[in-house]
């Protein structure tokens, strides 16, 4: 079963979108991430377990402004490994600040 995440939408939303990734994936080890595919103003990150052979978590990013980091890494989901910060806030036009935490070198 694959989960996609689509980070464009109210604020309470995305709280819950980040809610429910940690959820599923709490009795997980680690989960591996990487960018899988940035195309026409589109960003997917695509999550899992093991992603050497398959993927069951893609969090996708409309019209991103700003990216830095590594294209793979791993957290480990008992960590508060990834936050969400909502800046400029006016009205629903707010911007999304997406940051993932890893103490991991791959």
């Amino acid at each position: 079963m694959r989960s996609n995440y689509l980070l464009q939408e109210s604020k309470m939303k995305q709280q819950n979108v980040m809610d429910e990734i940690r959820r599923n994936y709490r009795n997980n080890c680690w989960i591996d991430f990487e960018i899988y595919l940035y195309s026409n103003g589109r960003l997917i990150i695509v999550g899992s377990s093991d992603l050497s052979y398959f993927h069951n978590l893609e969090i996708i990013i409309n019209a991103p402004s700003y990216m830095s980091g590594d294209t793979h890494w791993t957290c480990d989901p008992l960590d508060d490994f990834m936050k969400l910060k909502i800046i400029n806030d006016d009205d629903n036009d707010a911007d999304i600040i997406l940051e993932f935490y890893s103490e991991s070198i791959l």
